[in-house]
């Protein structure tokens, strides 16, 4: 078990697309923070900003973001002072799809800590928002990442597509007609538990394209390849 005064830092990106432009204020979608009250003090740094700071929270917060976000890197780094609830911080888009997810436990993170995510947003498509399965287009696949521990990181045919941490949703794009590769690595989180959680990709018509999930996964850190074919 983790000493309560540890600290930890990490890395984890996100791949985000949006619109053309030189901002993200371009996009059809507003980039939203949501914070539950989890602790005394919680502050939040988006690239450059100011620090966000949350204090002894009493209900759910929803912070508009998208003015502090840019196209490249952006770092999203927490802080918490005197952790006293569980509960999740999460970035996510206005219609819904939850792009990264960090869930909070008393009994797994120290009282007081720090993580850095970095947000990776790449500029040659348009936002996409949550859809029904029914409206995806061809070559997208709905990404379902449900983990109640640990950390996975994807690559779909050579392409990153950022790390996954709670539960996340987004669309996937650019799959090939025929056979595809899903490099899949996991990696702890606080503690020293196995990665518990599964995958999912599913396409239009709400057909089941790929199930992975951690019950042979005998390590705290590796990876594995996937092939699956996409009609």
């Amino acid at each position: 078990m983790l000493k309560r005064s540890a600290y930890f830092l990490g890395v984890i990106s996100v791949a985000l697309t949006w619109g053309g432009g030189s901002g993200l204020a371009q996009s059809d979608d507003l980039f939203l923070l949501k914070v539950a009250p989890v602790a005394r003090k919680l502050t939040v740094w988006v690239g450059n900003s100011t620090p966000l700071e949350f204090l002894n929270l009493e209900r759910i917060r929803l912070q508009d973001i998208t003015p502090y976000l840019k196209p490249g890197n952006n770092t999203l780094r927490l802080n918490w002072q005197g952790l006293n609830s569980n509960g999740d911080v999460s970035l996510r888009t206005q219609s819904g799809e939850v792009l990264l997810n960090y869930v909070l436990d008393e009994t797994r993170q120290p009282m007081n800590g720090s993580v850095r995510f970095t947000v990776f947003l790449e500029g040659k498509q348009k936002i996409l928002a949550a859809r029904s399965s029914e409206t995806l287009s061809l070559g997208e696949a709905q990404l379902n990442v449900t983990l109640s521990s640990g950390i996975l990181t994807l690559t779909l045919n050579g392409q990153y597509l950022g790390d996954y941490a709670g539960t996340s949703n987004r669309v996937l794009q650019n799959l090939k007609r025929g056979t595809n590769l899903l490099k899949v690595r996991w990696k702890k989180d606080f503690g020293v538990s196995l990665p518990l959680g599964a995958l999912e990709l599913k396409n239009s018509d709400n057909t089941q394209i790929l199930m992975w999930n951690t019950d042979k996964v005998r390590s705290l850190e590796g990876e594995e390849t996937l092939t699956f074919k996409y009609p």
